[in-house]
């Protein structure tokens, strides 16, 4: 690095499953050619994530899991679609996924804190009403739907207190 003139790139060294960086301080994050390499892919990514911002990018590049002429031994590799699979249960939403040249590929995620669809019903019997609630939180954290009918005063006050 010392060789090329970037002044914002640096370089670290850290464990392999613990960055040396602090919570939701990268905008985005280039895992190239490592996870296959890690003894513990998941907990990279998931210590990934937790430096990852609120909808940060994710670009992960593997190589195919496929006999080649370079590269890591087939054993080695990470199926594209286990990588996705493991990433999407950590939380990261799938965007693109590219071809990169025949042995590699890239998949592109985002952290995305919500991602839930749940559906409740409140009943008041004190007050003889009762309210539907669907909430549904989306893509981002940055969108929420709320739709809610039947509302009595007192349900508009409890549900104002809470969110």
């Amino acid at each position: 690095l010392d060789a090329i003139p970037l002044t914002n790139v640096g370089g670290m060294r850290s464990k392999e499953s613990k960055l040396p960086l602090d919570d939701e301080c990268l905008d985005g994050a280039l895992v190239a050619f490592v996870l296959q390499e890690a003894s513990n892919a998941r907990a990279l990514l998931k210590d990934t994530w937790r430096c990852l911002k609120k909808s940060g990018w994710l670009a992960v590049l593997e190589w195919h899991n496929r006999e080649t002429d370079e590269g890591p031994p087939l054993e080695q590799r990470i199926e594209e679609g286990k990588m996705r699979n493991m990433a999407e249960k950590l939380g990261f939403r799938f965007t693109a996924r590219h071809d990169l040249n025949g042995n590699q590929y890239m998949i592109l995620m985002r952290k995305f804190l919500w991602n839930y669809h749940f559906e409740c019903f409140i009943d008041f019997s004190d007050i003889n009403s009762g309210i539907t609630l669907n909430l549904v939180l989306g893509e981002s954290s940055d969108l929420l739907f709320l739709h809610i009918g039947l509302i009595s005063d007192f349900a508009y006050k409890l549900l104002q207190h809470v969110f």
